[in-house]
């Protein structure tokens, strides 16, 4: 009798822990999907830091798959193909790709100078000049600039992974970013896009923020807003063109709910925004971000510990913020009408970049940053809160009108 109890006990535990295990799991129902999104790629140009990718699908199948790496101005630089087996997983290192070239099938390079296939192995050449594009440096073969150094000493931009144009599977996973000197190791799971009736993107988000510079504490904002729609150039000089910034406009509030400022901003499709140069009075407090275009933000949080004997050491910790709240979009001046689709769905909303070209660029600026208007180079100005359009004085002593309220309440995403 004592042992039908003692049995029947350690199935119920081994019941309840599973059960609890499933609770906490951050991994997403899987979804079909036209892709998924790293919104931001970081590998250490002389160092060993790297970005991985753990990416599975539910398919019975297996798929063909590709990997399209992008540069922190939206060009799509690298088109990767690969095969997922069937209910599969594959794990890519994007940092041992672009240290040593080696890549898992074939791979192919868009430049201004052509389009060229190689399979499994970049020319070094090639990988020179693939790094090079990158790091924000001018490319050696065609003395363009394709992206913007916006983190010295990093290769920066951003992947999409998926099937076929007008496909969609059901992928999910997640990604890591890893610097072996250190040990550090932050992670989180790798957005959907365009998931049917679910919402990963979005124009509306509330962000926690944490500065504390004797404990150490700094929070720093992965902003993505890429706009896939349009066919972006490269540039002579190493400034963006105007055309494919995004606007953001930003409420900031302290821990008591006190308005502290507004500001904005015109960022690039990959940009990193530090707390810290926002010089907000409050150490704690809330911002509510508002972008022209569908976005993904992911907050960095980082704090450092003092030791005697191993001197300073930074922890740190990556969160997606998911979507809240979707006002009335508002239309982007340089997106383009899209061709929709044929049936039946489900189909991805963004067809490849080449296909719709923009308007002539405009008058080059530099690197944007969100910054207080002290600062003489920075694009961000802080503002009086505004009601329909911005006003170009700060009123801190008193709260400005509140911008109208959303109207639309998207679907809460499984998993979140």
């Amino acid at each position: 009798m004592k042992r039908s109890l003692l049995v029947l006990t350690v199935v119920m535990l081994v019941i309840v822990a599973a059960t609890s295990f499933a609770a906490v799991s951050s991994e997403p129902v899987p979804l079909p999907t036209s892709g998924l999104l790293l919104p931001y790629l970081k590998v250490g140009v002389s160092s060993l830091k790297t970005t991985s990718l753990l990416v599975s699908t539910e398919e019975k199948d297996s798929t063909d798959t590709w990997v399209e790496v992008y540069t922190n101005r939206g060009y799509r630089l690298l088109v990767v193909h690969t095969v997922i087996e069937g209910r599969g997983t594959s794990k890519f290192d994007v940092g041992e790709w672009l240290r040593t070239g080696k890549f898992p099938d074939s791979v192919t390079v868009h430049t201004n100078s052509g389009t060229e296939t190689f399979l499994k192995q970049l020319p070094d050449d090639e990988l020179k000049n693939v790094r090079a594009i990158l790091a924000g440096e001018k490319s050696p073969k065609d003395g363009l600039y394709y992206s913007s150094n916006i983190e010295p000493g990093l290769m920066t931009g951003f992947l999409v992974i998926g099937p076929d144009i007008f496909q969609s599977f059901k992928y999910w996973g997640r990604y890591e970013y890893f610097d072996p000197q250190t040990g550090d190791l932050q992670g989180e799971r790798l957005i959907r896009l365009n998931s049917y009736g679910c919402l990963d993107l979005c124009t509306h988000r509330k962000v926690q923020f944490e500065e504390d510079q004797e404990e150490g504490i700094s929070t720093r904002l992965l902003i993505w807003s890429a706009n896939r729609d349009i066919y972006v150039r490269p540039s002579t000089i190493p400034e963006p063109d105007n055309s494919i910034l995004t606007d953001f406009t930003a409420e900031a509030y302290d821990q008591k709910g006190v308005w502290l400022a507004s500001f904005q901003a015109a960022l690039l499709p990959v940009q990193v925004v530090d707390i810290k140069g926002l010089g907000l009075p409050a150490s704690l407090g809330r911002l509510e971000i508002i972008g022209a275009l569908p976005n993904s933000i992911t907050v960095v949080r980082t704090r450092t510990f003092h030791g005697d004997d191993c001197g300073d050491r930074d922890y740190g910790s990556l969160e997606t913020i998911f979507c809240e709240l979707e006002p009335t979009p508002t239309p982007n001046p340089t997106r383009e009408p899209t061709e929709t689709p044929p049936p039946p769905p489900p189909t991805p909303t963004s067809p490849p970049p080449t296909t719709t070209p923009t308007s002539p660029p405009s008058t080059p600026t530099s690197t944007p940053t969100i910054t207080p208007t002290a600062t003489p180079t920075s694009t961000a100005t802080p503002t009086s809160k505004p009601t329909k359009t911005p006003t170009p004085t700060r009123t801190p002593t008193s709260k400005p009108t509140k911008t109208p309220t959303p109207t639309r309440t998207p679907t809460r995403c499984p998993g979140h």
